[in-house]
């Protein structure tokens, strides 16, 4: 027989302390695992974009930080132009057209001054106006996100031309652009997608956009291209033998030839721009003005590298119907007929900048964002300045990136938790003092006499009943079988069948076996065999998990019910909910009665009767203590601790006869262990990770 061994007195909270280190590991990673499974769980799918076609983004030799400079830079309609996206110009009235936020096609009466520019709204589309552009004869033709391609007539009158093609009704138009010939140009961003959630179709990864026309002779709308990822801003050469159109995913812009050898073909007008494309516009004077509301990043890269993280990204707009803000920076970049970059400005304050057009000696900056245009001085803000890599920026990104990629990942398990329906409240914990000092004997597997019986017969064998009188032990196991196990000879019996899950037993003076039975309820067991229910409820409520058990001399038998609301697969609900759901119990044989003696406690465990039968005592597993209460004298049913402060939770107590109790502790009492029991939110993410795993994490 191992004996106990006197050693100097251990620290008892070393080993907490050790665990706290670990703790800081576990519970980030639990976290992020946790998130990771949730997401993946989602049914939203994503693919890979095909990477292989994006090069390194191009050099543009730009000016940088121009909203950090005093002297040229304007603002247009301030409140009154709120997400004007794309800019019309008519050069005949000096009136500028943009479609807003509100539904409205605003027109500006342009002049010198700002302050003397005027805003009218004009005509309201009943929808969500984005692309605009004009004819020759000054009839504006806008690309609403709702209602389709509409055209307004110069005396207001608004008519829809179309909002489907080849039966597949329009996504969300976008860019829109007319030829000399009266021939309408304009792209569906994604037909699968609608205007609030078109930010999908940059996590999915897969192609839904097409480039269109509208003729208004035959009022016939015909697919010039199709399977482009995210189609965006149009325009036309000014010889009209070519449209281009804006991918923005792919960081390009190709063209389709409508006249010419290669009539009905499409090549690449630029590519690896240095941000995502958004609206393209000519000036009459040989350049093209390309919006570019995000600048380009190893983040924006990895984002379009990995699909999990743009299913990351999705989720997070599923919940929070908020797109997570990934870029800090955009800008306008100026191509010359060739789609060669010539020069461009960025800012940091100019993130989604759509689009820009330049008239006279201005740039007119539109964007879906702000609540004005900006005006740039180009005479005042020369170009080029300096040359800088626009991708550099960017790439600066990449640490703050990762940051931002763990903060995603622990948001989405914040706010998924937070939506999750279980709840758990704050542990009494002023009534925890410091753990007892405990004189232990550490590392027992390297005891020379400790050996194994039953092995791989006695599975969950938690508690333990012995018959002095036949050398018999009695357990109950995972099986649902109680084994009774012969010590002299370590012949183990599977001796009479539950049907449920046997865990506390405890035997009386007669032989007969009496069993807390987890499914079942109070059993009994007779010494020849026979199976009898006892009780599965008191007080109207049924058992949820009866754990301990033991048997008074006279007769009367004491047992606990660990958590009411709970059962034996979820019982560590009980733990991580925080409210007492225990209960301490008797059963008297000779009435059938079953009483509740106590109640209102944390997970009600382990039971056993003094000596002198003068009280019993039961394990509260989570507040780590053991109560008794009193049965005779003085303080009968008064309650008083036994035991508290341990240095772990509590199970199963038993008394050896010979003066001592043996109480078992499954769990120490690691400082995570307290800090779990601290924070509630805490065990609602355990909670959480139970329901989707359906294990219990190792705490």
């Amino acid at each position: 027989m191992a004996k106990i061994t006197e050693v100097p007195r251990p620290n008892p909270t070393q080993k907490a302390i050790g665990s706290w280190g670990l703790s800081l590991v576990l519970f980030p990673l639990a976290i992020v695992g946790i998130a990771v499974l949730v997401v993946q769980l989602d049914t939203y799918e994503t693919v890979a974009y095909p990477m292989h076609e994006l090069g390194e983004p191009m050099f543009v030799t730009a000016r940088e930080n121009v909203g950090t400079v005093n002297s040229g830079l304007e603002k247009i309609g301030s409140g009154q132009l709120v997400g004007a996206e794309d800019i019309a110009y008519e050069t005949k009235s000096g009136l500028l057209y943009t479609g807003c936020e509100d539904g409205w096609i605003k027109r500006v009466k342009l002049t010198d001054s700002v302050a003397d520019s005027v805003v009218e709204n004009w005509v309201h589309t009943g929808g969500r106006p984005i692309g605009i552009a004009m004819d020759e004869s000054g009839d504006v033709f806008v690309a609403d996100a709702y209602k389709g391609l509409l055209k307004v007539s110069s005396d207001g009158k608004l008519e829809l031309l179309t909002h489907e093609a080849e039966g597949v009704k329009f996504g969300m138009p976008d860019g829109v652009a007319v030829a000399k010939n009266g021939m309408v140009y304009f792209t569906d961003a994604t037909y699968k997608y609608d205007f609030p959630g078109a930010v999908n179709d940059i996590y999915e990864g897969r192609p839904h956009g097409r480039l269109l026309s509208y003729d208004p002779s035959t009022k016939e709308t015909k697919v010039l291209a199709r399977d482009l990822y995210f189609a965006n801003g149009v325009e036309i050469s000014p010889d009209q033998d070519f449209v281009i159109f804006c991918e923005t995913f792919m960081r390009r812009c190709p063209r389709y030839y409508l006249q010419g050898e290669k009539k009905g073909s499409i090549d690449v007008f630029v590519d690896n721009l240095p941000g995502l494309p958004d609206n393209i516009r000519y000036d009459g004077d040989g350049h093209y003005w390309l919006g570019i509301p995000w600048g380009n990043s190893l983040l924006t890269k990895f984002i379009q590298t990995y699909p999990f993280a743009r299913k990351i990204l999705a989720f997070i707009f599923k919940h929070l119907h908020k797109m997570p803000e990934l870029m800090k920076f955009g800008g306008v970049i100026a191509l010359d007929l060739e789609g060669n970059t010539i020069r461009g400005y960025y800012d940091d304050s100019w993130k989604m900048t759509t689009s820009g057009l330049k008239i006279g000696e201005h740039l007119y900056m539109g964007s879906i964002i702000r609540p004005h245009i900006l005006r740039l001085n180009l005479t005042q803000n020369p170009l080029p300045v300096s040359t800088t890599n626009t991708t550099r920026k960017g790439n600066g990104w990449w640490g703050s990136g990762l940051v931002f990629f763990s903060f995603v990942v622990v948001s989405i398990m914040l706010l998924v938790v937070m939506l999750n329906k279980s709840k758990t409240v704050t542990y009494q914990m002023y009534k925890f003092s410091k753990t007892i000092f405990l004189t232990d004997r550490k590392n027992t597997r390297s005891l020379s006499s400790l050996e194994k019986i039953g092995l791989d017969e006695l599975i969950g064998a938690e508690d333990i009943a012995y018959d002095s009188n036949s050398g018999v032990v009695y357990k109950g196991c995972e099986d649902g079988w109680i084994k009774r196990v012969m010590l002299n000879y370590s012949v183990v019996e599977n001796w009479v069948h539950t049907g449920g899950r046997p865990i506390g037993i405890a035997i009386d003076d007669f032989g007969d076996v009496y069993v807390a039975d987890a499914f079942k309820g109070l059993l009994k067991v007779s010494v020849d065999g026979e199976l009898e229910l006892l009780a599965d409820e008191a007080e109207g409520v049924k058992f949820g998990l009866i754990d301990g058990i033991v048997v008074a001399k006279n007769g009367m038998v004491y047992f606990t019910d660990v958590a009411y609301k709970y059962g034996l697969h979820q019982w560590f609900h009980d733990f991580l909910e925080g409210r007492p759901h225990g209960r301490l119990l008797s059963y008297d044989p000779s009435t059938k009665q079953t009483y509740v003696i106590l109640r209102d406690y944390y997970f009600a465990n382990g039971v056993e009767l003094s000596l002198n039968q003068d009280f019993v005592i039961f394990c509260e597993t989570f507040m780590r203590k053991c109560s008794r209460y009193y049965l005779q004298g003085e303080k009968k049913g008064s309650i008083d601790v036994f035991v508290d402060n341990l240095l772990g939770v509590p199970d199963n107590i038993r008394y050896d006869g010979d003066g001592h109790y043996w109480l078992a502790i499954p769990w120490d009492d690691p400082f995570s262990l307290k800090f779990i029991q601290t924070y509630p939110f805490i065990r609602k993410i355990l909670a959480f990770t139970i329901k989707y795993l359906h294990k219990m994490p190792d705490s």
